[in-house]
């Protein structure tokens, strides 16, 4: 059974890639172990780990994740960006 939503597993690999890019390979095996479960408690670790990185970080990941997403077609139900990264605090939803 998975807790976490289809579009949110997506933006996880999405940040995990982007991560690995990045040079913070602990963090995208988090988000990557989040995103193959779909579990909240995998989540949940997986948004304390990215939140805890320095702004710096999480905002060059934003940035490269927005442009990795914006080539993929989200489909019919158009993903709501802001569900999984809120860009204003540059930190993962830990409410899932």
């Amino acid at each position: 059974m998975s807790d976490v939503d289809s579009e949110t597993r997506q933006g996880l690999r999405i940040l995990a890639e982007t991560s690995k890019t990045i040079g913070t390979e602990g963090v995208a095996r988090r988000l990557l172990k989040a995103a193959e479960t779909g579990r909240s408690d995998d989540y949940r670790a997986a948004a304390t780990i990215f939140n805890s990185l320095p702004l710096e970080k999480r905002e060059s990941i934003r940035t490269r994740a927005e442009s990795e997403a914006k080539g993929i077609d989200p489909g019919p139900n158009d993903l709501k960006q802001d569900e999984v990264y809120n860009p204003t605090t540059d930190k993962i939803s830990i409410a899932k």
